[in-house]
């Protein structure tokens, strides 16, 4: 089968999991007295069906974009990361403390100074990942759950305590600096959403045609043959987990330079597990992100108007993405579902498989 028949399929696949997911949502919806209809609807006016719904949308997926990305960098070099969310506070944190206590600097480089700091702190905690499991052998799955643990609260203490805002009622930072704000493209959106589409799309270059992204992917596919090649593949882990925790801290540091202008005591709703979701999504895909994350951006964006007009309860929205990633993540059992409708798809299959329907 060649390349292009492949990815048909693959999306044909992607599709009919989609379709299935919201299947389920809808009878989902019908059988505890809602309206699925409406609730539909809500959610497609809440996500694009406006100039501030669309805002909205990219809004809630410019964070999961990135984290999503930073998942897609540590697996193609053969590590699971599921640290994103550690790594995401501690490059807010960076931020927030850069932005706030460094003064006196023109934006142009106050920003990507606050920027450059979160992106440190992000990657230093990936790469501890990595260089735990290089040099001792340490679980990357394990070491990544507690080190979120041990950021998180370290950045709650902080908070709350040493760095709280004077007279702050809950745990919050000073703000940051006007020079340290990212310029706003709306009045909701700032430039942070042109960063996460532009950084797929150099993480993408540089896998494909740098010799530091070649030796990263190859050590991810075959750790043996990378060795036997020669490549330095516990260097090259270490270096993709730095890159893919500075994603992850981008992603903090847009959440306080564009928006919130001040670290909030646990400010991130997941936004490090939802990247994983997203990644899966997208077939851990560096261009694919974009996309996911925007559905599951405007998937949010959306189920917030579900739940103010038509009264539906936002969970909803979560149970349509579980369902979403768990018949992706299963594309046999999607396969195997809609086999059973009759002979249409095994039509379109064969088909593909043989190049006369591309």
């Amino acid at each position: 089968m060649t390349t292009f028949n492949a990815g048909i399929k693959k999306t044909l696949y992607l599709l009919m999991s989609l379709g299935l997911a919201l299947l389920l949502g809808t009878l989902l919806l019908y059988v505890t007295g809602h309206d699925p209809i409406l609730a539909y609807r809500m959610i497609l006016r809440g996500s694009f069906g406006s100039r501030n719904a669309v805002l909205d949308s990219l809004s809630q997926a410019t964070p999961i974009i990135l984290t999503g990305l930073a998942f897609v960098v540590a697996l193609k070099s053969g590590i699971v990361n599921i640290g994103a969310e550690g790594q995401l506070f501690a490059g807010a944190m960076a931020a927030a403390v850069v932005g706030h206590y460094v003064q006196g600097l023109p934006a142009f480089i106050h920003i990507p100074l606050a920027i450059l700091a979160a992106c440190v702190a992000g990657g230093l905690c990936g790469a501890l990942i990595a260089f735990l499991k290089v040099r001792f052998g340490a679980h990357a799955v394990i070491t990544a759950i507690m080190l979120n643990h041990i950021i998180i609260n370290l950045m709650s203490y902080l908070v709350n305590f040493p760095l709280m805002a004077y007279g702050a009622t809950m745990g919050q930072t000073e703000r940051i600096q006007e020079t340290a704000r990212l310029p706003i493209l709306t009045q909701r959106l700032s430039i942070g959403i042109l960063m996460a589409l532009v950084v797929p799309v150099i993480m993408w270059f540089m896998f494909r045609y740098t010799q530091a992204g070649f030796e990263m992917q190859v050590t991810g596919k075959n750790l043996d043959a990378a060795n036997t090649a020669g490549i330095r593949s516990g260097r090259r882990m270490i270096q993709a987990l730095f890159i893919s925790g500075a994603i992850a801290g981008l992603a903090g540091a847009i959440e306080i330079l564009g928006s919130l202008h001040t670290f909030i005591d646990r400010f991130s709703p997941g936004y490090g597990f939802d990247g994983i979701a997203v990644a899966f999504l997208s077939g851990v895909s560096f261009i694919g992100v974009i996309f996911s994350g925007i559905f599951f951006g405007a998937l949010t964006a959306g189920s917030f108007e579900m739940s103010i007009f038509a009264r539906i309860p936002f969970d909803f929205a979560m149970v349509i993405q579980a369902m979403v990633i768990m018949l992706v993540a299963a594309p046999r059992l999607a396969e195997y579902i809609f086999s059973r409708f009759g002979h249409g798809k095994d039509f379109i299959m064969k088909k593909i498989n043989t190049g006369k329907g591309a």
